[in-house]
């Protein structure tokens, strides 16, 4: 498999060059470029298991499942699956990728890295 890049703990994002391609605030759930341009940020849905992740027009455009471990897209579309492994599938059950160590309680930084930093790694097409 592929080596695609690294969310390091203190939420500095790499490519697989070692090249920083972003960041995310994890407490804050808040992303930002490379340029620290601000990309977005995810809020508590009125349900305590999603996250709605809206982008720095404060448009939504997407959500994340916390309990079932999906990312879904603004139309609702399940856009990735996550298994207890890590592994991301996507729409049409592609493998995409593996996060690794992966815990459910990454589940907003992956939510905010796949929507927000590296939504390239979402293309089936490419992986």
């Amino acid at each position: 498999r592929n080596y695609r890049g690294y969310i390091a703990p203190d939420g500095t994002c790499f490519n697989n060059i070692n090249q920083v391609i972003g960041y995310i605030n994890i407490d804050d759930r808040e992303c930002g470029s490379v340029e620290s341009e601000f990309l977005g940020a995810a809020k508590q849905a009125l349900d305590d298991e999603i996250l709605e992740v809206e982008d720095a027009n404060d448009e939504q455009i997407g959500t994340v499942h916390l309990g079932r471990a999906w990312i879904k897209d603004e139309n609702e579309k399940t856009v990735a699956e996550l298994t207890n492994a890590g592994e991301v599938t996507g729409h049409g059950s592609t493998f995409l990728g593996q996060f690794e160590p992966f815990s459910f309680r990454d589940m907003s930084t992956i939510g905010l890295y796949l929507l927000l930093v590296d939504p390239g790694m979402l293309n089936e097409v490419r992986g």
